[in-house]
């Protein structure tokens, strides 16, 4: 969640439908699925964020994860409701 939130203005971006460099939607794994209705309750829970979490908020994980992908032993999968994947090294 820390990563989404530290990018949130490219994300906004690129939910509002404003032009971001081709790179920058790449290196974040942003996928236009945004435009999707799915993607409010995303939008509206950054958009409201200030700060980085300092702890685990499960409310807001089940609100915005629809599933994690295990990749490997070191490697994760967050899929956002919204379409949005990012992924963990561990």
């Amino acid at each position: 969640m820390n990563r989404l939130i530290g990018s949130k203005d490219t994300f906004l971006s690129v939910a509002n439908g404003s032009a971001v460099g081709q790179s920058a939607i790449e290196d974040i794994g942003v996928e236009r699925a945004w435009r999707d209705k799915k993607g409010e309750d995303i939008k509206a829970y950054l958009a409201a964020q200030d700060s980085l979490l300092d702890k685990f908020d499960e409310d807001v994980f089940r609100r915005t994860v629809e599933k994690v992908k295990v990749r490997s032993m070191v490697a994760i999968v967050f899929v956002f409701k919204a379409g949005v994947e990012i992924m963990e090294v561990l």
